[in-house]
């Protein structure tokens, strides 16, 4: 399956929608907050906890910091 595919299958609904919103999307944590009725400290540790888990699907992508 695509990445994509991957990540939708690893996280919930509600994941999948915070993930796209903050990386795709490029929405800041505060706009998050306010679409997702959660705290800014939520969305970032949601985000934490989110990354986590597609570590453990990615391992190779852990290390490489990319460039902006």
């Amino acid at each position: 399956g695509s990445v994509m595919e991957i990540i939708e299958h690893v996280l919930t609904p509600e994941e999948f929608r915070l993930l796209k919103r903050l990386v795709f999307d490029r929405a800041s944590h505060q706009q998050v907050a306010q679409e997702f009725a959660i705290s800014v400290y939520a969305s970032q540790k949601r985000l934490e906890r989110i990354r986590d888990k597609l570590y453990t699907v990615f391992p190779e992508r852990k290390r490489r910091r990319r460039k902006k």
